[in-house]
């Protein structure tokens, strides 16, 4: 994958700009934290779907034909 250093630039800004102190750093990393365990949640519930539903590997364009 190709790095956006420009973004990253960015992100850094924000950071210097909003976490002024302990109690920010502590909001950001809790907010981090709880982000990253819902996406793990959505991608593991999407993935059992997946596997029960094998209709969902399908196209929608197979899905109507098989209809």
């Amino acid at each position: 994958t190709t790095i956006d250093v420009h973004h990253n630039k960015m992100m850094e800004g924000y950071v210097e700009d909003l976490v002024q102190n302990d109690a920010d750093l502590a909001a950001v990393k809790y907010a981090i934290h709880t982000t990253g365990h819902l996406y793990a949640a959505m991608l593991t519930d999407a993935i059992a779907n997946a596997d029960e539903n094998g209709s969902a590997r399908l196209n929608y364009e197979e899905q109507s034909r098989a209809a």
